[in-house]
């Protein structure tokens, strides 16, 4: 500090250290000011002359530069960083706490997997199920203040059908009328994206579809924005580095790779201003994670199965166990001409002592399974378990000409330390079958994208599960949707199955989609063109701060606004 000319002049750093500023320039600073300034943060330079003006430049910094209120700040751990902001090209988990916090969605579902209107007001079916009715919040309005319209969502879902957009689920919406020509070039427009007003919007099928209402939760996105973008422009967009403007419950701040998202609370959210004020989301390790929760740094981590015990004792933290929706998947790329065999790939599934590989992986927490463990009504009794048999495999490996000098190699993700685990082990059975492998391990984006371009033999991913079996069943097993249109990495075609997938669409009643997808789970349990592991249960910790969680088997640290909190604008953390 330094006087000139009479003038107080002073380059304040933190305001904690304004008490020494007055102090040492002959003021006084008050309690009072002291007790605001202690805690904040200044980057400002002032000039003032006397002790009055000198208070009245702290109140000012102080209500510039306040803080949060404790309690409005919720910390959530995650294990990788997400691999997009363009919900048109990724469907990982990573990335959907973006899409999920940010981006608008006309439905969600509850905490039974039940479709609930979100973004829209109401929904109509008709009838014969051929036409969906959405009805949109009159006071929905995006992040920059501008209403929602259908307009917004014509162009959101229209968008999965351009070529140049390569989107990922593309497959779910060819049903919409008019959708195939589009894709095509043979239209500018979809037929079937039909706007009534500005806020409302029907969606007419070439055909009746039961369970299209909840290809409805996907995303919308600001036409206002992106509405003149070419499509072939969208991926390399800035939006897509910086979503700034969406119409979630979250406004987007901030982004340091591998390191942390940051949201902060839409006030004029159309279900309400979020209670929480500010989400916290940290990318690390599971042992940084929960070393962090231990220090009440974080409120909410995913709890690897060998740290069960050690949670279950820590002080307000609360622990939650429940059966897992999805599963752990070895997919095979059926383009590789070693594995389209299919005696091969039951060689595998049949190699794998899965119920001994859990046990030290898992301490309990999974279960093996033989299909995707969505919906056990959609499942059949009489699947084939594979049970351990390595003696089968060699004989199947025998019947189909196995050449053992064939070296195959494992692709999987870091993140999960289980899964990771396995992959030893996986290698070690096949070996003891006549199966050579070689393990590379890569960060879950890059895998992702390696496995949609076909860059693998075997490839290790979770799935989690769906709402209806239709969703799983469109997106891995349809024909139509290997890449980029879908996520059938394994290049997977059954024409059979392709028609078991359209029966389930047209069938209403109950027992009849069940009797559908209980056959098409036989036909992929007997071709097999993945493996399904097994489920681990989805096991969570948190603050015992954290008001109005409700855990079910839907839920998960990843899906954080959606299964878990389909109420995320009244969730509260109570003061400690």
């Amino acid at each position: 500090m330094k006087m000139s000319n009479g003038k107080l002049i002073g380059c304040i750093v933190l305001l904690a250290l304004v008490a020494l500023l007055a102090t040492s320039c002959g003021t006084a600073a008050t309690p009072e000011t002291v007790e605001k300034v202690v805690t904040m943060v200044v980057v400002e330079t002032v000039v003032v002359e006397t002790e009055k003006e000198v208070e009245k430049v702290v109140e000012k910094v102080v209500e510039v530069t306040a803080v949060p209120e404790q309690g409005q700040i919720f910390r959530v751990g995650m294990w990788s960083g997400p691999q997009s902001f363009n919900p048109y090209i990724t469907t990982d988990d990573y990335s959907a706490t973006l899409f999920e916090n940010v981006y608008g969605q006309l439905i969600r579902f509850d905490y039974d997997g039940a479709p609930i209107p979100y973004l829209a007001e109401s929904f109509e079916v008709s009838e014969d199920g051929s036409e969906y009715t959405i009805h949109l919040r009159e006071n929905a309005v995006w992040h920059d203040g501008t209403p929602v319209t259908a307009q917004d969502v014509e162009m959101s879902f229209r968008l999965h059908g351009h070529p140049d957009v390569a989107s990922i689920i593309a497959g779910n919406y060819k049903g919409i009328k008019g959708m195939e020509a589009y894709m095509a070039g043979e239209a500018d427009s979809v037929e079937g994206l039909q706007i009534v007003d500005d806020k409302t919007i029907k969606f007419v099928l070439e055909e009746p579809s039961a369970p299209f209402i909840n290809n409805l939760n996907y995303f919308v996105l600001p036409s206002h924005i992106l509405g003149d973008v070419p499509p072939a422009e969208l991926e390399t967009h800035p939006y897509f580095d910086a979503p700034t403007v969406g119409a979630g419950a979250y406004k987007f701040v901030g982004y340091e790779p591998d390191q942390y998202m940051e949201f902060e609370a839409f006030e004029d959210f159309y279900l309400g201003a979020p209670k929480i004020k500010r989400l916290i989301y940290s990318i690390g390790t599971q042992d940084v994670l929960l070393a962090q929760l231990q220090k009440d740094e974080l409120d909410f981590v995913a709890v690897p199965p060998a740290e069960v015990e050690r949670v279950k004792s820590l002080y307000d933290i609360s622990f939650t166990s429940l059966p897992g929706s999805g599963a752990q998947v070895m997919h095979f790329n059926l383009e590789k001409p070693y594995l389209q065999d299919k005696r091969v790939r039951q060689a595998m599934a049949y190699a794998l002592p899965r119920a001994d590989i859990i046990e030290p992986l898992y301490f309990g927490q999974a279960t093996v399974v033989n299909s995707p463990n969505s919906r056990a009504w959609a499942v059949p009794d009489d699947l084939n378990p594979y049970e351990y048999d390595p003696e089968k495999a060699k004989e199947l490996l025998a019947e189909a000409g196995w050449d053992s000098s064939q070296k195959l190699v494992l692709r999987y993700p870091t993140g999960n330390k289980p899964r990771e685990m396995s992959a030893p082990l996986i290698q070690s059975a096949l070996k003891d079958v006549g199966i050579e492998v070689e393990l590379q391990i890569t960060d879950f984006a890059t895998l992702l994208d390696d496995l949609k371009a076909g860059e693998y033999d075997l490839g290790l991913l979770g799935w989690t599960g769906a709402a209806d079996p239709d969703l799983i069943a469109t997106i891995l097993y349809d024909s139509e949707n290997v890449p980029p249109a879908g996520w059938n990495i394994m290049h997977y075609k059954s024409d059979q199955v392709d028609e078991l997938i359209r029966d389930g669409r047209l069938a209403f009643d109950q027992g009849e989609r069940e009797e559908v997808y209980q056959e098409m789970y036989r036909v992929l349990n007997d071709d097999l063109p993945v493996v399904f592991l097994w489920s681990e249960n989805s096991l969570q910790a948190y603050n015992d701060r954290l008001q109005g969680f409700e855990p079910n088997q839907f839920s998960s640290w990843a899906y954080l606004v959606s299964g878990s909190f389909p109420n995320i604008q009244d969730l509260t953390l109570a003061e400690e």
